[in-house]
């Protein structure tokens, strides 16, 4: 099977974007959604999470467009990087960090369901 690492890394940004709108817009919501209580300090976190997000969907898009021959060697660096989320996610989550809310065992699933289709994609492509 040999998957298609343009579509993929263009669905990651478009996971991914979501959540940077989200903590820049309504950074209110984001944080009651997690359990956590909002305040000033929160809201301006959640800005600083809102550039990186947007960073992270801005890395995804653009590889898709002018990684070339190099886009397996990035997936397989973006595998980690989703693998690395998967696993900080989790260990939120099981110590409570986090609301074990459906929507955060989604997203923390769906890292590690991208952590193996990167990974998979940067071998089949060779």
């Amino acid at each position: 099977m040999k998957i298609n690492l343009s579509l993929l890394f263009k669905i990651g940004a478009l996971f991914v974007l979501p959540w940077a709108l989200g903590f820049f817009f309504a950074p209110e919501m984001m944080a009651e959604q997690n359990g956590i209580e909002y305040t000033t300090d929160i809201g301006i976190i959640s800005r600083g999470q809102a550039i990186a997000f947007a960073a992270i969907a801005t890395y995804h898009w653009v590889i898709s467009l002018w990684g070339g021959d190099n886009m397996s060697k990035f997936a397989l660096i973006t595998s980690f990087l989703w693998l690395l989320f998967g696993c900080v996610f989790t260990y939120d989550i099981y110590n409570g960090n986090v609301a074990d809310a459906p929507q955060n065992i989604f997203g923390t699933g769906a890292n590690f369901v991208f952590a193996i289709l990167f990974f998979l994609g940067s071998r089949n492509s060779n």
